[in-house]
């Protein structure tokens, strides 16, 4: 997939001539999401009164693999735009809007009684 990158302001290079010179590849490949856990076996349980213990580890957004030059490939619609337009014809356009892809790490623990 290829995404445009937009300039604020014109000058010669952008001056209403459609051109292909901002145009990046906007190809990517990102874990987004990964969960490892372990639960314990039932019998060891038994003795210390519980049915079920699982430990796991979840995290958010490890890696991104990509080439592109903006601060996140996976670039989304905008609402509203500056000119008035409709706001789906600009979709693929990178603003450079903030990215949502913090990394986040949870731990957790599961017991049943």
């Amino acid at each position: 997939m290829l995404k445009r990158l937009a300039e604020n302001e014109s000058n010669f290079s952008n001056n209403g001539v459609t051109n292909s010179y901002y145009i990046g590849n906007g190809s990517f490949l990102k874990c987004k999401s990964m969960i490892l856990g372990y639960t314990l076996p039932s019998d060891k349980l038994k003795r210390i009164g519980l049915d079920k213990l699982r430990i796991y580890v979840q995290a958010a957004n490890l890696f991104t693999i990509t080439k592109y030059t903006g601060q996140d490939p996976e670039v989304t619609g905008r609402v509203t735009n500056d000119s008035g337009d409709n706001p789906n014809a600009s979709f693929g356009i990178d603003y450079g809007t903030y990215p949502n892809n913090q990394k986040m790490y949870i731990v957790g623990v599961n017991l049943s009684f």
